[in-house]
């Protein structure tokens, strides 16, 4: 006769394993996974009106060169990249953190700024909040100083402080005037 594994003596047990198992997935939930985000703040920190507010936020600092709130409202650990592409020959990408705000930094003397004109949050994904959006770029040194459309999306980090910014691509619009 074979042996059952459980028996009525052992309900208790397993009844302890069960709980066991959902502490576990419970804890895996409420704790960093490979990137340090965590599951749990995924969920109400990169929700539409958080990230829509992390970009004009973000928006606002360029527009304005101030250098302590740009680095605030970028990703530590989860930067990715900062793009920037004007025509096939003029492009921009910086892959650290440190060179995407000395390039802020240079894009400030030349005057540059960006208002934004539309925003389109995307949803969240893998803990990060994806979204869309359009601008207008101006600079002194860019289309002697004309207004260009802009397009591209990014990605916000999802964090238990907030969502901070991972990812930024932008391309100017074919018919930019």
């Amino acid at each position: 006769m074979a042996r059952s594994w459980l028996r009525p003596t052992s309900t208790v047990a397993v009844a302890a394993a069960l709980s066991l198992l959902v502490l576990a997935a419970g804890a895996a939930q409420a704790s960093p996974d490979r990137t340090g985000h965590h599951a749990a703040a995924a969920a109400g920190s990169c929700d539409a009106p958080n990230v829509r507010q992390l970009v004009r936020a973000f928006v606002l600092a360029f527009n304005r060169g101030d250098r302590l709130r740009l680095d605030a409202l970028w990703s530590r650990d989860s930067f990715q990249w900062y793009s920037v592409t004007r025509s096939p020959t003029q492009h921009y990408v910086a892959y650290g953190r440190g060179m995407m705000l000395r390039y802020f930094v240079a894009r400030n003397r030349r005057s540059e700024a960006f208002p934004l004109t539309t925003f389109r949050f995307n949803g969240v994904g893998g803990g990060y909040g994806h979204f869309q959006y359009s601008l207008l770029r101006r600079a002194s040194d860019i289309a002697g100083g004309a207004r260009e459309r802009y397009h591209g999306k990014g990605a916000a980090a999802c964090s238990e402080l907030g969502p901070r910014l991972a990812v930024w691509s932008m391309g100017r619009d074919d018919d930019t005037r």
